[in-house]
């Protein structure tokens, strides 16, 4: 979709930098921040050819990413005529919980309202051997595991499950979830087209148009976002390995291989204990 949407707004353009990341990631081939480094420096993971940055948890780029996404589900509904909350609280007294990344009200099964529980995986990690083959030859696996996981989450076995508990409260379960490469479940393509007839009914759209304008617009944002997310966090470890000083200690007295930071040491040469005493004293003044 990132390849195939026309730039007419800021909200499906991509810059330079980001079109080339995702064409490197489509094609599988590594990208330049990353060349030569095989492990994260903060969680040690591999690096993937660069894959990794993409939902490395330092820096909090998996939460901008789950956050946008987020609200431009939100923003969906809003078009549609429908209210909505995000991370709405005590939906389930009692406990600290936030099942509801958005809070649709009363468009669920007779009347009810809507939980959405918004997801992003990797469908390269977090899988055996046998899955992470199955992934490589069908999109979804990820994206439905996943949702499946969300609605029978249980707060301790033979509890009720998130999808349970939330009945008990009149409210249906939805979790939507997303691959970052754009996959995602038949829940969000059935929920897309439940809003595009709510769409009409309340405001008049166009039912295949809003469809395709916010299928473009959430797949932009998925892309885009994560492009971002990756290039920045490729930055910062770029810069960890190649950074004059990456590694060295300033704070104590480990000056690095310049000595004081920044100052060649002093070389001596025939010099004899007075002469020591001036440059140290001379140093000591210029540095007060």
């Amino acid at each position: 979709m990132p390849l195939r949407a026309l730039p007419s707004s800021p909200l499906v353009q991509v810059i330079d930098e980001e079109l080339v990341w995702i064409m490197l990631d489509r094609l599988g081939i590594k990208h330049p921040e990353a060349a030569g480094i095989r492990k994260c420096p903060s969680c040690s993971a591999d690096m993937k050819g660069g894959r990794h940055a993409l939902r490395c948890k330092t820096g909090g780029g998996p939460i901008a990413h789950h956050n946008l996404m987020r609200d431009t589900l939100a923003a969906v509904h809003s078009d549609a005529g429908v209210v909505v909350g995000s991370e709405t609280r005590h939906l389930l007294p009692g406990s600290g919980e936030k099942p509801a990344d958005v809070h649709a009200h009363g468009i669920g099964n007779q009347g009810r309202d809507i939980a959405i529980d918004v997801a992003i995986v990797d469908s390269q990690t977090g899988g055996t051997d046998a899955e992470l083959q199955r992934r490589a030859l069908a999109t979804g696996i990820a994206a439905r595991r996943k949702e499946a996981e969300k609605r029978n989450n249980r707060r301790e076995a033979g509890a009720p499950t998130m999808e349970e508990r939330l009945l008990q409260r009149g409210m249906d379960c939805t979790p939507i979830i997303f691959e970052v490469d754009g996959a995602t479940t038949g829940t969000w393509a059935r929920y897309l087209k439940k809003l595009s007839e709510i769409a009409h009914t309340r405001r008049g759209h166009n039912e295949q148009r809003f469809m395709a304008y916010w299928r473009t617009r959430i797949a932009m944002a998925l892309a885009k976002r994560g492009a971002q997310v990756a290039i920045r966090r490729s930055h910062a470890i770029q810069c960890c390995y190649t950074s004059p000083n990456a590694g060295w200690n300033f704070s104590g007295d480990d000056d690095g291989p310049m000595g004081a930071f920044g100052v060649e040491p002093r070389i001596e040469m025939a010099a004899d204990s007075t002469a020591h005493i001036v440059f140290d004293n001379m140093m000591d003044m210029t540095c007060m």
